[in-house]
C-alpha cells in the first residue's frame, strides 16, 4: 500500500498573510524593548537608580544616561540587607555619562532595585576617574542604611562637608587623586576633626599614629596635627596616591586605606584576583573592608545628589577661610584671640590640632589661624609679651605673694685664721678681662603651668624636660593624685644662654 505523502505547506494569501506580519512585527517590536529594558544603551536611555525618599523629605528621582555595558562580577550576597534576594542580577558597567545631557524621568512610587554602572572605568588619565560608581545591591543597602538607620549622622556629615570640599578636592587635584574621593572622609568620621575610634584612629582622615607619622604628621602631647583637616588631608592624598601606585586600582586603594595594604596584597595572592568585587565575595577580607567600596559609592552618589536621595533640605556650613599669623612658642590661644577680636571658641575650632590651648614649646614661630579679615586688627594688638613674657610676669608676681619664709639663725661668729681670710678675698677680688669667660648666667627661669585634665607628673616632666621628683620639690607635691585640674604648677625651665656668654676661642 504507497503512504501518504506529507502535503507541502501552501503559501497565505489574503488576511491570513497579513495577520502573520502583523504578528512577526510585533513581536519583533516587543523584543527589542525588552532588551533595551535589561540594560542601559545608547541614544538616550536611562540606568535605573534609587530614588526612594528618607522619611519626612521628598525625592526627586534622576536617572544618568549610560553607554554599552560591560560585565561585571556579581558581589557578595547582602547577608543584613532584608530587602535583597539571592539571584540578583550582576552589575552592569558602564561609562560616564555627561551631566549635561541628564534629564529626569517622573519618579516611581515604589523603585525597584536595579543594578547598572553609572560613571567611568578607572583607566585614562593616571587613573583619575576614580572608583566605578557601580550601583548594585550592596550600594543600594548602604543608600537604604544612610537614608533610614543614619539619617541624622548623614544630614550632620552633609552639612559639615561643604566647610573643607573646596580644600580638600584642592589638595587631591594637587596630589592626582580623584577628587570625589574627599567623600572618604564622610565614610571615615562624618567630615569631624574631634573623631576617634576604638582603634585609636584620629580626625577627619581616621589615621592611626604610626600611618599618621610616617606621613609628616605630628602626633604628641602638645599637637595632634591628625585633627588638622588641612595637614591631614594632604597626609591621606598622599596616602592614597601611593596606595593607588601600588595596586593600580582606586577601589584596591580605598580597600587598603581601611585594611592596610599588606591585608590587600595578601587577599590578591590568595584569591588570585585584582578585581576589589571578585574579592569581596570571599572570606578573607572583613566585612568592614568588604563594605567599605560599597558605603564610599553610596555617600558620594547621595552627597552629590542631595535633592534625588531625600537631603535636599541640608543646609551648608561656610567654606573654610583664615589668616595665618605666626606667634612665639607657648602663646595661649586666649591671648591670640582677644588680639583678634574673637571669641577663644572660634579660636579652637579653626586651630583644631593644638591639644592644649597653647602653641608647643619647641617651635619659635608657630602658625596660627584666625578668621578671614582679623590679621590687621591682631598685628596692632598683639605683642609678644602677651604670650611667653605674660606667663613669666605671672610666676614673678605669684612668687612675690608667697608667705615668708621662717627666719634664719642669728650669725654666729667663728674664727678664721689669715690664709682662709686672704684666699676668700682673693677669689672675690679677681677681675674680669677681656677674652676671658664670663660669669655664668642663671641657668633657669620659671613658668607657671596650669594644670588640665589628665596631666600627670610624669608627662608635664618630659614636656619641660625636667626631672619628675624635681617638679614635686617646687610644688610641694606627693605624687600625681595631688593635681588637680586649674591648679598652678611652678615650673623652672632652661634659660637660654645671653649674647657673647661663654668663652671665646
Amino acid at each position: 500500500m504507497k503512504q501518504d505523502q506529507p502535503r507541502k505547506a501552501r503559501p497565505l494569501r489574503g488576511a491570513a498573510a497579513l495577520a502573520a506580519l502583523l504578528l512577526g512585527l510585533v513581536v519583533a517590536v516587543s523584543g527589542r524593548a525588552e532588551e533595551k529594558t535589561q540594560l542601559p544603551s545608547g541614544g538616550g536611555a536611562h540606568a535605573p537608580v534609587i530614588a526612594s525618599a528618607r522619611p519626612g523629605a521628598a525625592a526627586e528621582a534622576r536617572a544618568p544616561e549610560g553607554r554599552s555595558p560591560e560585565g561585571r562580577p556579581a558581589e557578595g550576597r547582602a547577608e543584613e540587607d532584608p530587602a535583597h534576594q539571592p539571584g540578583s542580577p550582576d552589575p552592569a558597567r558602564v561609562p560616564e555619562p555627561d551631566p549635561e545631557g541628564v534629564q529626569a524621568p517622573a519618579p516611581a512610587q515604589n523603585p525597584a532595585p536595579t543594578t547598572a554602572q553609572v560613571s567611568a572605568p578607572e583607566e585614562g588619565r593616571g587613573g583619575l576617574f576614580g572608583i566605578p560608581m557601580i550601583v548594585n545591591t550592596r550600594v543600594e543597602h548602604f543608600i537604604r542604611y544612610f537614608q533610614r538607620l543614619k539619617e541624622r549622622f548623614f544630614a550632620r556629615a552633609l552639612e559639615r562637608s561643604h566647610r573643607y570640599l573646596d580644600m580638600m578636592r584642592e589638595v587631591f587635584r594637587r596630589h592626582e587623586v580623584p577628587e570625589d574621593m574627599v567623600y572618604l572622609a564622610l565614610i571615615e568620621s562624618g567630615f569631624s576633626h574631634h573623631a576617634r575610634s576604638p582603634a585609636r584612629a584620629v580626625g577627619p582622615w581616621q589615621f592611626i599614629q604610626g600611618t599618621a607619622k610616617r606621613y609628616g604628621l605630628r602626633v604628641d602631647r602638645w599637637v595632634d596635627e591628625r585633627r588638622d583637616p588641612e595637614r591631614s588631608t594632604v597626609a591621606a592624598a598622599r596616602y592614597l596616591r601611593d596606595l593607588y601606585e601600588m595596586f593600580n586600582s582606586w577601589s584596591l586603594a580605598a580597600a587598603a586605606y581601611n585594611a592596610g595594604e599588606k591585608k590587600i596584597e595578601r587577599a590578591i595572592e590568595k584569591h588570585q584576583t585584582e578585581d576589589f568585587w571578585q574579592m569581596a565575595t570571599k572570606s578573607y577580607l572583613k566585612r568592614e573592608t568588604k563594605d567599605y567600596v560599597p558605603k564610599y559609592i553610596a555617600a558620594t552618589l547621595m552627597a552629590k545628589e542631595p535633592d534625588k536621595y531625600g537631603f535636599g533640605d541640608v543646609g551648608a556650613l561656610d567654606p573654610l577661610a583664615y589668616d595665618l599669623v605666626q606667634v612665639p612658642a607657648r602663646t595661649p590661644l586666649k591671648a591670640v584671640a582677644v588680639a583678634a577680636g574673637v571669641s577663644p571658641e572660634e579660636l579652637r575650632r579653626l586651630n583644631p590640632a593644638l591639644l592644649r590651648g597653647v602653641t608647643p614649646p619647641d617651635v619659635k614661630d608657630y602658625p596660627v589661624r584666625i578668621p578671614r579679615g582679623a590679621q590687621e586688627r591682631f598685628a596692632q594688638h598683639f605683642r609678644p609679651e602677651s604670650g611667653v613674657a605674660r606667663e613669666e610676669a605671672a610666676s614673678r608676681r605669684l612668687i612675690g605673694r608667697r608667705p615668708a619664709r621662717p627666719a634664719l639663725r642669728p650669725l654666729v661668729r667663728r674664727p678664721v685664721d689669715g690664709e682662709e681670710a686672704r684666699s676668700r678675698a682673693a677669689l672675690r677680688a679677681t677681675p674680669l678681662s677681656a677674652g676671658r669667660p664670663a660669669l655664668p648666667a642663671p641657668t633657669r627661669r620659671a613658668v607657671i603651668h596650669v594644670v588640665k585634665p589628665g596631666d600627670t607628673l610624669a608627662a608635664l616632666a618630659q614636656a619641660y624636660q625636667v626631672q619628675v621628683r624635681a617638679i614635686k620639690r617646687w610644688n610641694n607635691l606627693r605624687s600625681s593624685r595631688s593635681l588637680r585640674p586649674g591648679q598652678s604648677l611652678k615650673i623652672f625651665i632652661e634659660a637660654k644662654a645671653p649674647r657673647g656668654a661663654g668663652a671665646r676661642g
